[in-house]
């Protein structure tokens, strides 16, 4: 059993320009699009007035022994968590409107291109790498497209309202908070090319294998005729063989980056809680000065919280690393150069 080797892609990083030209097939669907950025935006704002509505329970109700105005702040409460239901609702159904409308964009252009190409282009490609890009590379791509942009909205203006809140109320305590997300940048940055190489590897050898079936099934007359099997069946185990090791290794790194990532927000979380613990014990503390009860709950929210938009980053992240390879190929067909046209002249006509 022989195979075609397919194009090798050696881009140490992600390749910005890549994935704008994936986004912009979400771009086609404008109103669609505008829409979910609508939503989300709404569903972030919410998400970062629940611990402001919480310090304000604490101050008004908990720590006075009070009651007054406690039924109005209820209606409040409800009514914000109903509205952010509603936000949810719609960027989630037109999420999935976006993600199949992508996956028909590019299997339309990408179909229209295998229309166009000459005999020769399919006596160096085999079926099997075409049939592995148009159905599980697209199906990859157009959801990493669709949600990674909800995750990267929410996630991105979550952070900055989070920040800004904790900034005005007290920044000393703010900034000793994001003191760990350096040490997590680093991480990152050292982990992209690892994760990126052997996901490389792993869709590299799934096209290989689906080859390997195709030319299996289209060939088992001649196999059968040569009495082959056995060496057929060896080679594809050698080929499983290898995509099985590199999606282990590819899964293992991402297995050790979140929980650094969770590691890390641990220790921002414990700083908050530790100083503004002080604050609120001794209102004279030389470096972080008074705080209320509910600022400190506020605090311990946002400290914990803020880390969930950073983990959503990681994901996004490594998603980015893994489907780069997709990506590469998924367009790298449909750039694929027309080697036979019609003259000027029949096109005119």
């Amino acid at each position: 059993m022989s195979y075609q080797e397919e194009q090798d892609f050696t881009n140490e990083r992600v390749d910005p320009k890549l994935w704008k030209r994936l986004y912009a097939y979400a771009w086609r669907n404008k109103k669609t699009f505008i829409m979910t950025i609508v939503c989300l935006l709404y569903v972030a704002l919410a998400d970062s007035l629940y611990p402001l509505l919480a310090n304000y329970a604490v101050d008004s109700f908990i720590i006075p022994g009070k009651s007054d105005g406690v039924w109005l702040f209820l209606i409040m409460y409800v009514a914000l968590a109903f509205s952010q239901g509603f936000g949810t609702l719609g960027f989630i159904t037109r999420c999935g409107k976006m993600e199949m409308t992508i996956s028909y964009d590019i299997r339309q252009d990408g179909f229209w291109k295998l229309q166009n190409q000459s005999f020769a282009y399919y006596d160096k490609t085999a079926v099997g790498y075409l049939m592995a890009r148009m159905i599980s590379d697209v199906s990859r791509l157009s959801e990493m497209v669709a949600w990674s942009m909800v995750d990267l909205l929410w996630s991105s203006c979550y952070a900055l309202l989070c920040l800004i809140i904790m900034l005005i109320k007290n920044w000393k305590l703010a900034l000793l908070v994001l003191v760990v997300v350096p040490p997590l940048a680093i991480v990152a940055f050292f982990m992209e090319r690892a994760i990126l190489k052997y996901q490389r590897e792993a869709r590299k050898h799934n096209s290989r294998i689906t080859g390997a079936f195709n030319e299996g099934i289209m060939g088992a007359m001649t196999t059968k005729t040569l009495v082959y099997e056995e060496d057929n069946a060896k080679e594809f185990k050698e080929i499983t063989g290898s995509m099985r090791k590199a999606s282990i290794k590819a899964a293992l790194i991402n297995a050790a980056f979140f929980p650094l990532v969770i590691s890390l927000g641990a220790v921002g979380t414990s700083l908050a809680l530790y100083l503004g613990g002080k604050g609120v014990l001794d209102p004279g503390h030389a470096f972080i000065g008074e705080i209320s009860a509910g600022t400190l709950v506020a605090f311990i929210t946002y400290a914990a919280s803020l880390f969930d938009p950073i983990q959503q980053f990681a994901s996004i992240f490594a998603d980015f690393q893994s489907a780069q390879a997709s990506a590469e190929r998924v367009i790298g067909l449909i750039d694929a150069p027309i080697e036979v046209q019609d003259r000027p002249e029949v096109v005119e006509r």
